[in-house]
């Protein structure tokens, strides 16, 4: 299997209030399920979320799309 990946850096203070489930710096308490509008339009594209690992306040995200 071969595989085209791409790789998002967000910034979880501005991610997480820009989604809704954040208001202030580390006072979220909205543990529901929100869209993200930016793994949405990749998912558009065939990619699919496999990884996301944080660095400090800043997350990233792996995608990967089966090509063969």
């Amino acid at each position: 299997m071969k595989y085209e990946y791409k790789m998002c850096m967000k910034n979880n203070d501005t991610l997480w209030k820009e989604l809704g489930i954040q208001k202030g710096y580390f006072d979220g308490n909205n543990t529901s399920p929100v869209p993200m509008p930016f793994a949405d339009e990749l998912g558009k594209d065939g990619f699919e979320m496999f990884q996301v690992v944080q660095y400090g306040i800043e997350s990233c995200y792996y995608f990967r799309k089966r090509i063969d």
